[in-house]
C-alpha cells in the first residue's frame, strides 16, 4: 500500500493548493503555443482534425489557417459546407475575414454543363445520344429524338 506522500503535491504540478492552475500558467502570452492551442480548442473536433491533417501538424494559429485562403479551405478533405462555415466563423472570431469566391459560371455555362451531365448519364444507361437541334431553337425532331 502506498503512503499518501508518494503522490506529488498539487502545487508541484502547476496547480495551487486548491487544485486550480497557478496564475502564471492560467494566462499564456499572446502568440505563444499555449494561446494558439487555446484558440484551436475553440474549434469542434472534426474541423480541428481536418485542419491538423491539412497543415500536417497538431498546433496551428488562426493566422495560419487564414493564410490558406477560402478556396483551399473549401477543397480540404473532411470539411464539408457546414464544417467550412464553422471554420470561417472561428476565423471571424479571431479577426480574420475570408470571403467566399464569386460564382464565375454564367447561366449558359451552367446549362451547358447540366446538358453534358445528362448526356453522360444517358450513355451510361445504354442510350445512344445523337447530336441534334433540340435545345437550340426549342423544336425537337420528334418522340425518338434525344
Amino acid at each position: 500500500m502506498k503512503s499518501p506522500r508518494s503522490n506529488p503535491a498539487p502545487h508541484s504540478r502547476g496547480l495551487s493548493a486548491a487544485g486550480r492552475p497557478d496564475a502564471a500558467q492560467a494566462a499564456p502570452l499572446p502568440g505563444s503555443p499555449a494561446s494558439a492551442s487555446d484558440a484551436v480548442a475553440d474549434l469542434p473536433t472534426l474541423q480541428r482534425n481536418a485542419l491538423r491533417k491539412l497543415l500536417d501538424r497538431p498546433h496551428f494559429t488562426p493566422a495560419e489557417v487564414a493564410e490558406l485562403g477560402f478556396r483551399r479551405l473549401q477543397l480540404t478533405r473532411g470539411l464539408g459546407s457546414k464544417g467550412l462555415e464553422t471554420v470561417l466563423a472561428w476565423l471571424r472570431c479571431h479577426g480574420y475575414e475570408l470571403d467566399p469566391l464569386p460564382n464565375r459560371c454564367s447561366d449558359e455555362a451552367r446549362r451547358s454543363l447540366r446538358i453534358e451531365r445528362a448526356i453522360q448519364l444517358l450513355r451510361a444507361q445504354g442510350f445512344t445520344v445523337l447530336p441534334g437541334t433540340a435545345g437550340r431553337d426549342g423544336a425537337g425532331k420528334g418522340e425518338g429524338d434525344v
